[in-house]
């Protein structure tokens, strides 16, 4: 039964507690001051990050996210204007049964990366504003670590 039960837990979204069937919001700030929010909806379905400024939506990305089926490892897909995926290992930190956060290593600096490294490199966004003239304001840098805030 344990081992069924570990199997079971494996295969849904890492960053969902039972109390949370509908998904989950994870927020954020940044070192500017701007508010970073993480949407979760479930298993297999895209994770939704955002970033507001002094209250206004800025820019939004739907990533692709998936688990292995043997050992958990989970990631994180951001797509890009070549129609690639930027991979980024992503791993929920869990107090007893409850989420605290979600952590993506390096991902804020690996987009920073290709950016730096790629002239023609940008993240595929929605912007929900102008976007900026200026080639570095325009970069979509979602950060590292989100806290749990609630359920949806």
């Amino acid at each position: 039964m344990a081992r069924m039960l570990i199997c079971l837990l494996l295969l849904i979204s890492p960053a969902l507690a039972e109390e949370c069937e509908k998904g989950a919001l994870y927020e954020a700030m940044d070192i500017s001051g701007n508010r970073h929010v993480l949407q979760i909806q479930g298993f297999a379905s895209p994770y939704i990050f955002e970033m507001y400024s002094k209250g206004q939506k800025q820019w939004s990305i739907t990533a692709e996210q998936g688990c292995s089926n043997g050992i958990d490892f989970c990631w994180v897909g951001i797509p890009d204007n070549r129609d690639e995926l930027v991979d980024i290992a992503a791993e929920a930190v869990w107090e007893e049964d409850k989420p605290l956060y979600m952590v993506f290593a390096h991902l804020r600096q690996t987009l920073a990366r290709s950016y730096r490294d790629e002239e023609s490199f940008e993240v595929k966004a929605k912007w929900h504003t102008n976007r900026p003239d200026n080639a570095q304001e325009a970069q979509i840098l979602p950060v590292n670590v989100y806290k749990f805030k609630s359920c949806q």
